[in-house]
This record gives C-alpha cells, sequence and structure tokens, in this order.
C-alpha cells in the first residue's frame, strides 16, 4: 500500500450540523432555484397525504409528478418524510376538530354512510 492512500474518516457527531448545513445549502442552490426546492417538498409531503386511499403505493407517485412538474427529488423526498412523521400526530389533531365541528347525530350518521351501511 503506498504512503498517499487515503482511508475514509470515521464518524464524527460534531461534523452532522456540519453536513445538513452542506445539504440545506444545496437544496437552497439547486438549479431553477428555491421555488423548484418548494415545489418539490410540496409534492413530497401531498403524496403522503394521499397514502390512504392508494394502500402505501403513493410512494411511487412521487417520480412522474416531480418529472412532470419539473421539481426537485430530493425536496420531495424530505417533503415525503416529513409527512410520515407529522401524519400521525395530525390525524388526532384533525378527529379532535373534527369532533368540534359536527353535532353528535351527525358523527353516527356520517359514519354508517362512509362505510357503507346506510
Amino acid at each position: 500500500m503506498s504512503a498517499t492512500a487515503k482511508t475514509k474518516k470515521s464518524f464524527n457527531v460534531r461534523n452532522t450540523k456540519r453536513w445538513f448545513k452542506y445539504k440545506y445549502l444545496l437544496l437552497t442552490r439547486a438549479k431553477g432555484g428555491p421555488s423548484l426546492v418548494a415545489m418539490g417538498f410540496s409534492i413530497g409531503l401531498a403524496v403522503e397525504m394521499f397514502t390512504s386511499p392508494t394502500a402505501g403505493l403513493a410512494f411511487f407517485l412521487i417520480f412522474p409528478l416531480v418529472y412532470l412538474f419539473r421539481a426537485s427529488m430530493a425536496a420531495a423526498l424530505i417533503g415525503f418524510v416529513f409527512g410520515k412523521v407529522i401524519y400521525i400526530p395530525m390525524s388526532f389533531i384533525n378527529r379532535m376538530v373534527g369532533g368540534w365541528v359536527l353535532p353528535r347525530a351527525a358523527k353516527h350518521n356520517l359514519l354508517h354512510i362512509f362505510a357503507g351501511l346506510a
């Protein structure tokens, strides 16, 4: 082995902040500007919120939508993961707000309608 061969650096916790800052700068300085990054993020988040009716196959919708809208794939994946993180807590909040908005009798009738029991 030669003396100039480089070895891979070990993982250092202190460098993670620098790595995230570097990746953030890559996204903000992406070709096309912040609008493409924002569009990619919104595509990923919207696809994640569309997961339930597609039986978990919504992830595959990211690829054609990013291509169609010429958005950032990295930002779409970040938006998808962000949606995964907030999906469960938001469902509890949505249920609570729905309980405030709908009267008690309507909740029972709507449950039968959506379940196909009406």
